[in-house]
């Protein structure tokens, strides 16, 4: 709007004939942009549909990867990309997602209903990408979902998030919280341990961080890997309960 940025959600919903008439009606209190009126795919009448209507086009929270957005890209089947890194592709294969937009000067935003540590880790991702708009979220409601980080202060201020420069995500889980919140029968995944190895090589005489990456996939059906790092050893334990992966460093 003209002192709110109001945003009209569309669900995939509509066929291209009420999609343009929608968009016509709502114009005139000028939304930051007219999400979902087609169906989640891409064919010609998302393009037909950008041509016909003067309010900005968004859609993008259900697909996948880079195949799914390709032809909205080139083709200009809409005019801000919205993804949500659960269903993307994650950190790496969104950022490319996003460089391939920026060569066709499309803006990016983002789908967000997770948890605080989705929002955080969203925004962590928006501040590696050029032309960046806006990250949705549904934190804020004072819910054990807005406890799961361990934080000196709001992290949302104002509208903005100032982003970390720690490493990582820059951030720690709060235990006290998931562990509470736990689903009926999984086990705490976040235990740590450390032990000094010294017989054990570092990264680069092992091969590389990539190698040991390798590893870690080749392992993920094992109920045990154990992988050389510099002075100590990493093991990784399988939780059949819950299929999760116990990640430490032990003695």
């Amino acid at each position: 709007g003209w002192d709110h940025d109001i945003m009209v959600h569309c669900h995939w919903e509509y066929d291209l004939r009420t999609a343009i008439q929608i968009a016509e009606a709502v114009e005139p209190i000028k939304p930051l942009w007219f999400e979902d009126p087609l169906q989640v795919e891409y064919s010609e009448v998302w393009t037909r549909l950008c041509q016909s209507v003067h309010v900005p086009v968004c859609t993008g929270e259900n697909l996948a990867r880079r195949q799914g957005f390709k032809d909205f890209i080139i083709h200009r089947g809409c005019d801000i990309l919205h993804p949500d890194l659960r269903n993307s592709g994650g950190f790496l294969e969104t950022k490319r997602i996003a460089d391939m937009a920026d060569v066709f000067g499309l803006p990016m935003a983002n789908h967000n209903t997770g948890s605080q540590l989705h929002t955080w880790a969203t925004c962590q991702w928006a501040a590696s990408i050029r032309d960046y708009m806006t990250c949705e979220t549904i934190t804020g409601t004072g819910d054990w979902m807005d406890k799961w980080l361990l934080l000196d202060g709001p992290y949302i201020q104002d509208g903005f998030v100032r982003v970390s420069d720690k490493p990582g995500f820059g951030v720690e889980l709060n235990p006290d919280v998931l562990k509470a919140h736990l689903a009926p029968g999984e086990a705490w995944w976040g235990r740590v341990h450390l032990v000094r190895r010294k017989d054990w090589p570092d990264f680069a005489t092992a091969g590389s961080l990539r190698s040991c990456a390798t590893l870690i996939r080749m392992g993920l059906n094992r109920r045990a890997l154990t992988l050389p790092c510099r002075g100590s050893q990493v093991t990784a334990s399988a939780c059949p309960a819950s299929r999760r992966f116990e990640w430490g460093l032990r003695a």
